[in-house]
């Protein structure tokens, strides 16, 4: 399908302005028990009229076809560029695995690692990446998250057991969609996902959270728009898997790793496609999102 296609929703644009840099550019925030500068932070964006694209998918489990990965590279960075264009600013936000090292095992970190290179000298692009203190390594202690090529995204670290959190989404992944998709975010006009890889069951999840907070989202603003960009596992990692299925000392990870083979033979694009690459979620259980699902071969 061809790129203009599937991102066949902008909108045009009125007067929009430049998003200045954050407080934090050379150090991550530490939010400790209070997101108000994250809300402060979205407040302002939002006030600015950025379009704010939030980003999920595949992880290091899972990974993506590296074909597939590098014409996703280029499809989204069209579509970002002619955004910008327009005069629109534009805020590219997730979290997740982090950039990998030299990026032949794809997957969502690394995609996104790759754009926010590529567009790191576009003045009207903001990159920001959420995280939880048990996913939050840096090299450099208070270090921003940042790209293997070295462009830094703006960066909050929040404990996932804060009480502002709902305990649903508690869980490991699903804490991190109380920030790049909170009620305010969702309700927000110029808000939209975009999902990429062979997405697992905690991307399913994080979409039901999504369906219940578009009840408060405006109806004149219509449902928020998740582009599903699916695309094959990564089979480069199926023979470390059969080799820890078979040979790792420890029970337990011999049983997780034949259990994430056989998920990986039934689900070759994620568990939200058939094996034949049929989208498997069902419009009427996720009211408010409109899905525009496709896959990358």
């Amino acid at each position: 399908m061809p790129f203009c296609g599937i991102f066949s929703f902008m909108t045009n644009v009125g007067n929009y302005h430049s998003i200045p840099q954050e407080t934090y550019p050379n150090q991550a925030a530490i939010l400790g028990t209070s997101l108000d500068p994250w809300h402060r932070r979205m407040e302002d964006l939002m006030a600015q009229k950025a379009r704010i694209i939030a980003f999920r998918g595949a992880g290091s489990a899972n990974g993506i076809e590296p074909a597939a990965a590098a014409h996703m590279k280029g499809m989204l960075h069209q579509y970002v560029t002619s955004l910008t264009t327009e005069g629109m600013p534009v805020v590219l936000m997730y979290d997740g695995d982090p950039d990998n090292d030299i990026r032949t095992r794809p997957d969502l970190g690394s995609v996104f690692g790759a754009l926010t290179d590529n567009l790191k000298n576009n003045p009207r692009v903001t990159a920001i990446a959420a995280q939880t203190t048990s996913w939050y390594k840096p090299e450099i202690a208070g270090a921003p998250l940042a790209s293997i090529g070295g462009t830094a995204y703006e960066t909050y670290v929040f404990n996932k057991d804060m009480s502002e959190i709902d305990p649903d989404l508690g869980g490991r992944g699903l804490a991190h969609s109380a920030l790049t998709q909170s009620s305010a975010l969702v309700a927000y006009k110029d808000y939209e996902q975009i999902i990429i890889g062979a997405a697992g069951s905690i991307t399913a999840r994080q979409l039901h959270d999504l369906a219940q907070k578009t009840k408060d989202r405006p109806t004149a603003f219509g449902p928020v728009r998740v582009s599903i960009l699916a695309a094959h596992i990564n089979p480069k990692l199926d023979e470390g898997l059969r080799k820890s299925a078979q040979n790792d000392p420890q029970a337990d990870r011999r049983i997780r790793a034949a259990e994430k083979i056989i998920q990986r033979t039934n689900h070759p694009f994620g568990t939200l496609f058939t094996a034949e690459g049929t989208f498997t979620l069902a419009a009427e259980d996720y009211p408010g999102v409109a899905f525009q699902p496709t896959i990358i071969r």
